[in-house]
């Protein structure tokens, strides 16, 4: 399940790169089911397709202060060096996606390792592989889109079906 889990999260050579090539926001309209979504989870993984938030979670987004947002997490994390939380600002993608966040207290976690937590996560809630979508951007990043909104504490995004779907 690690070789599952780590070619589902974007490559470290991605990661490791500032400029990347333009990246094309995924549409609700072309998008409409999970299902549709997950046929491009590499698109997804390699940060070629990417989400967008609506017009008001963005501007609500931006109205909010970095640095509490960033003691926000630490503090979620407290002493742990992995959690997942549902994503409270969540993107537009397709009814049944369920959208969570994998916080990492280390900016330089190794790959395998964080693997290792995600499997935990996968058997703990009992997520199918098969289901899941994973993205990372590179905290350095930046490229329209592929640049994220919050670089000041390394995450994963977890997308996964539904279970009520």
């Amino acid at each position: 399940m690690i070789d599952q889990l780590l070619s589902l999260m974007t490559p470290q050579e991605l990661l490791d790169q500032t400029e990347l090539p333009k990246a094309f926001p995924i549409l609700p309209e072309q998008f409409p089911t999970f299902d549709d979504l997950l046929v491009y989870h590499s698109s997804i993984r390699d940060l070629r397709l990417l989400p967008v938030k609506s017009d008001l979670m963005r501007a609500y987004y931006h109205t909010l202060d970095q640095d509490l947002l960033a003691w926000q997490v630490l503090n979620l994390l407290g002493d742990d060096d992995f959690k997942l939380a549902k994503n409270e600002y969540p993107y537009l993608v397709p009814e049944g996606t369920d959208q969570y966040i994998f916080w990492i207290q280390d900016n330089n976690a190794p790959r395998d390792i964080i693997a290792w937590e995600l499997k935990k996560i996968v058997i703990e809630r009992n997520f199918k592989l098969e289901d899941l979508i994973l993205f990372e951007r590179p905290m350095k990043a930046t490229t329209l889109l592929v640049k994220g909104t919050f670089p000041l504490v390394r995450h994963l995004h977890l997308w996964t079906k539904s279970f009520t779907s």
